[in-house]
């Protein structure tokens, strides 16, 4: 039986495990992508392996391609104020941004509990855990947003939000425009 050089088996359960590449490895936050694949069928494994595979390297690549972007946008100048359309165009690709997230999460699925046949202990919430989270998540944005509280969690996502494909805008730490883009990114 030939087998996959990323296909892994604990217990009776198979996983993709792959480390990650020397190159990126110091950047990339974890040293290996491991997960499960959700199948007991070797077969099936194998199937999924490969798909799997691509995917991560893809991940890899993405990556690759982000310190490369980071290392340009460096060099770049400074922009001292966003326009109203450039706040606009940020704020829309961080909701298009969110959404996707959201979307994926849901793909994914919860676990579930309740229901022995399809409880896997996966790292996954609950969807009650989803929900709760994402209720504790607005109700502190909320409370800051109405007292014109900068939260670090978005000080960062603005941070970020300019570097991104199709932004790549690198704005003046001093330029007034901080406080409106965290608005509306909130």
């Amino acid at each position: 039986m030939s087998g996959h050089t990323r296909l892994y088996r604990r217990d009776s359960t198979y996983y993709h495990r792959a480390a990650v590449p020397k190159d990126i490895v110091a950047t990339y936050g974890k040293v290996e992508e491991k997960f499960s694949l959700r199948t007991k069928d070797y077969a099936e494994a194998l199937r999924l392996v490969k798909i799997a595979a691509v995917e991560v390297d893809e991940m890899f690549l993405k990556h690759r391609r982000t310190l490369e972007k980071a290392n340009t946008f460096a060099d770049q100048p400074e922009t001292n104020e966003l326009t109203t359309a450039q706040i606009r165009t940020i704020k829309a690709s961080y909701l298009h941004s969110l959404l996707d997230e959201d979307s994926d999460t849901r793909a994914d699925g919860f676990e579930d509990i309740d229901d022995p046949e399809n409880f896997e202990y996966l790292p996954r919430p609950t969807f009650e855990e989803y929900t709760e989270a994402n209720a504790d998540l607005v109700a502190g944005t909320r409370h800051d947003y109405a007292r014109g509280k900068a939260d670090p969690f978005f000080v960062a996502e603005a941070e970020e939000v300019l570097g991104w494909e199709g932004i790549d805008l690198k704005l003046s730490p001093q330029s007034p425009s901080w406080k409106p883009l965290r608005k509306a990114l909130v």
